[in-house]
């Protein structure tokens, strides 16, 4: 199965860490979720400055900023 991912320049981890953070977008651009911490323990991340740290790296803007928006 890595070999199929190595195809794809891409982990089975760097996937399920993609849906997650996918997933927490949706939930904060939809107002599912009321701040960034709810969002990212709820995504599971256990750090609230870690998952903000790896949302800006995939979208290019903070969680925060969803939240106001």
């Amino acid at each position: 199965m890595t070999r199929a991912f190595a195809r794809h320049n891409q982990t089975p981890m760097g996937l399920v860490w993609q849906l997650r953070l996918q997933a927490s977008r949706q939930a904060l651009m939809q107002g599912r979720c009321s701040s960034v911490t709810e969002a990212a323990f709820a995504h599971g991340f256990s750090d609230a400055a870690h998952f903000s740290r790896a949302f800006r790296k995939a979208f290019g803007c903070t969680p925060r900023s969803l939240l106001a928006a």
